[in-house]
């Protein structure tokens, strides 16, 4: 996955024209050059493999790219070497590897060993024949930027950390909301750009159905699953965000009743070992009150016999 700052390196390396760095915030920033140099035509000579279809060319690194060539040509001879003609370097240009290869190789034009235009063959070549590149200058005029559908690039996840089509904003689920730019329609491109010739197609709504059909698209996703007392567990799951959301409401609802019915079930223990309690430990007032009626039928009965026995006893005393 790409940072920010490593994106604005190797954007710098392989874009002509402009310039990517970072901002004290943590943003991306672009500017163009006033002029810039670019390949401007591509030929070919000889025929066993030296063709449109079976050559590719890839440049390394634009920053060094800073001369006009013409008729750059890069030569195999029929006994298999390779040599450069016409060089805008003065002879300091070298084949990575050495001498070239019939696969393919790679041109260091600034000396630091690594390659600055790659060029590879899909089939090897043989045989003599030639590639030829011209290099121009242009003007800031003639830059276009544009993100294709890259499968790689749209993985990378570069355009959420540069903040590029986002359809979210924030970093937790405290700050996350929707991107108020989704509310302008003038910033939404409902048109796709051609990922072969960076040419954006006009009248094409591609991008608008991608959009609109995203909710019923299958996306790989994580499912975490917690159970108290353990760790979180999680698993790869394949389904549509409604589907997604679908059951992840039902599974929230199956839990919630659950806890709710653990908690009822809790509750009744609760009130049940209560009460067994209290019958063993706990104070009755019902039987403290019979008690304390028995207690004071008993004093009422000791105190007439007392009384009784006092009057007896003073009969016998006063009979002499």
């Amino acid at each position: 996955h790409w940072t920010i700052d490593s994106f604005a390196d190797q954007f710098n390396r392989q874009s002509e024209g402009m310039k990517a760095s970072t901002t004290m915030d943590n943003q991306l920033k672009f500017e163009t050059s006033d002029e810039y140099h670019a390949i401007t035509k591509v030929e070919y000579s000889g025929s066993n493999g030296f063709n449109e279809d079976n050559v590719n060319i890839t440049v390394s690194d634009w920053s060094v790219i800073n001369f006009s060539a013409d008729d750059l040509r890069f030569v195999r001879s029929s006994g298999g070497g390779w040599g450069i003609v016409n060089d805008p370097t003065g002879g300091m240009a070298a084949f990575i590897p050495a001498g070239g290869d019939d696969d393919g190789f790679g041109i260091d034009f600034s000396g630091d060993g690594l390659a600055d235009i790659e060029i590879s063959f899909t089939q090897k070549v043989f045989g003599e024949g030639s590639v030829q590149l011209d290099l121009n200058k242009r003007h800031k005029d003639d830059i276009s930027f544009a993100f294709s559908d890259d499968s790689v690039a749209s993985s990378s996840g570069l355009l959420a950390a540069a903040g590029i089509n986002n359809f979210f904003k924030g970093y937790d689920a405290m700050t996350m909301g929707m991107n108020e730019l989704l509310t302008d329609t003038k910033y939404v491109a409902a048109a796709r750009i051609n990922s072969e010739t960076g040419e954006i197609s006009q009248g094409d709504n591609a991008n608008a159905l991608l959009m609109a059909n995203v909710q019923h698209r299958d996306i790989t996703t994580k499912r975490w699953a917690y159970d108290r007392g353990f760790d979180a567990k999680s698993s790869l799951t394949t389904t549509t965000l409604d589907g997604y959301y679908s059951t992840m409401t039902g599974s929230m609802g199956i839990t919630a009743r659950r806890v709710q019915s653990s908690r009822e079930f809790a509750d009744i223990m609760v009130n049940n070992l209560t009460d067994q309690r209290d019958s063993v430990s706990a104070v009755s007032l019902d039987e403290e009150m019979i008690k304390l009626i028995q207690y004071q039928h008993a004093f009422s009965a000791a105190s007439k016999l007392l009384t009784v026995s006092d009057e007896m006893l003073n009969t016998l005393v006063s009979m002499r």
